[in-house]
């Protein structure tokens, strides 16, 4: 500011842009494992309800499903086969020895639990993180085409108003006419 005052003009400050990405539904990779299909619905359906998730976060969901995918298979991997492994070796002079090391998958697994906890980061999907998350514009509506089902479908809604609520049905099995003798 100072600079300006010395210079004799007056700053130009540029207008933080506002970014507004429409909401909208993504297209699940078809094919991903039965355990990434899961967490794709989880994270998918979680980042829906808190109405921040974008077409733009589909490449990044996918990296976390495939990551959380083989985390598992190193988490199973360990679980199997203990989080230890022993091997052993003869040396040149016929002695036996042997030595417990970490198993590989654990290892494995260390680092991709790294990568999952920095995936959700930047889905806003941490404690942390949550509450610096923006709600998503909403999806743009579209108008549908003139004719079409949906348009009538449409047209009679405003007509007659939405469709009642469905009556609760009553089970006449636990019905006790003696109360009301």
């Amino acid at each position: 500011m100072q600079e300006h005052r010395l210079a004799g003009t007056e700053p130009n400050w540029a207008e933080e842009p506002t970014l507004e990405f429409p909401g909208g539904r993504l297209r699940k990779p078809q094919y991903l494992s039965p355990v990434a299909i899961e967490a794709w619905r989880r994270i998918v359906r979680q980042l829906r309800k808190r109405r921040t998730l974008t077409s733009a976060d589909a490449t990044l969901i996918e990296l976390f499903c495939q990551t959380y995918e083989r985390w598992r298979q190193a988490c199973d991997e360990v679980r199997e086969d203990g989080a230890t492994l022993e091997s052993s070796w003869v040396d040149e002079n016929g002695v036996r020895h042997s030595k417990r090391t970490e198993h590989p998958a654990s290892k494995i697994a260390s680092r991709l639990e790294n990568s999952l906890r920095q995936v959700l980061k930047e889905l806003s999907a941490t404690p942390a993180t949550r509450q610096i998350a923006k709600p998503v514009a909403p999806p743009p509506s579209v108008a549908p085409e003139p004719g079409s089902v949906a348009d009538l479908m449409q047209q009679a809604e405003l007509l007659n108003g939405p469709e009642p609520p469905e009556e609760e049905q009553v089970s006449l099995e636990s019905f006790d006419e003696t109360k009301f003798s």
